[in-house]
């Protein structure tokens, strides 16, 4: 059998380092070995190289291929490393994911760290406008990718494609709403407004402003309705997580949640990840579905 951690790997991960080097966290590193004794047929040639460079969005790859194959589903094992991450055959079809974990990100529009030091952290409004952009920049980024791989002729616009973002590297973007901050970075849903009868102080009503886009610092918009929008109905839906190696779910594939793009070209069924929770539109209206 294949194993994960390379002694002579050069290493720039600091959480490779420490899963590899250190016997406090041996639980995790066998976790991880049970994971690749599953996932490393269907792994790229470059997977172990990468994961000592860029740590969890590897992670999240394995983890997610891992789950989905435990749900029953037909992966295909890698020829190369160029196209996206996981090839499902499903229902004579073939279904294409591309995986990524967005991060901070850099310059004005950066997701800020937690303040305070020590024990303490100071009180300051989520950042949910900076957690949205970062969501959506990667979401179009594999927009990109996809147009890419039409072009070279790896997918068919008759493919299933699906992008599968991992957001454990957003700061506070555990802390999520009603209505999880993937839906909205893919859905014009902006804040939570409530309507009050100002003589009795009760709430009347309560409802979700329209958000269209979210303005940059630099002015640029982004829009956040890529799921009304035709020019990605080639996207059939999008996975979220926030699984990472020290926040792990009951089980596998539990903490997903599938939006599906109500406009897709090919559409998936509501219940094709039969694990997690899958949100879609019906109606006019959001409707949301443990699985």
């Amino acid at each position: 059998m294949s194993i994960l951690f390379d002694t002579v790997q050069a290493v720039t991960d600091k959480k490779y380092l420490i899963v590899r080097d250190d016997p406090r966290f041996n639980e995790q590193r066998l976790f991880l070995e049970s994971l690749w004794s599953v996932f490393s047929p269907f792994a790229d040639p470059n997977f172990k190289s990468e994961l000592a460079i860029q740590f969890h969005p590897r992670f999240w790859e394995m983890y997610l291929a891992c789950a989905l194959i435990e749900m029953g589903l037909d992966i295909v094992p890698r020829k190369s490393a160029y196209g996206p991450d996981i090839q499902i055959n499903f229902k004579n079809r073939r279904l294409w994911i591309e995986a990524t974990a967005p991060d901070a990100g850099i310059g004005d529009d950066a997701v800020p760290g937690y303040s305070g030091s020590g024990d303490t952290i100071e009180w300051m409004r989520v950042p949910e406008e900076q957690m949205i952009l970062r969501l959506t920049n990667s979401f179009y980024k594999k927009c990109r990718r996809y147009e890419e791989y039409v072009a070279s002729g790896l997918i068919s616009k008759n493919d299933l494609f699906v992008i599968a973002i991992n957001g454990f590297n957003i700061p506070h973007i555990l802390g999520e709403d009603e209505i999880p901050y993937i839906a909205k970075s893919v859905l014009p849903f902006g804040d939570l407004a409530i309507t009050l009868d100002i003589d009795e102080m009760k709430p009347i009503e309560e409802f979700y402003e329209y958000r269209g886009h979210i303005q940059k610092k630099s002015g640029a918009s982004v829009s956040t309705k890529a799921f009304q929008d035709p020019s990605y109905s080639f996207v059939s839906g999008v996975i979220y997580s926030t699984a990472e190696l020290w926040n792990l779910p009951a089980s596998l594939g539990s903490d997903f949640v599938f939006v599906h793009n109500p406009i897709a070209d090919q559409i998936l069924d509501k219940e094709w990840v039969n694990r997690g929770k899958c949100i879609w539109v019906e109606n006019n209206q959001l409707r949301f579905k443990r699985t």
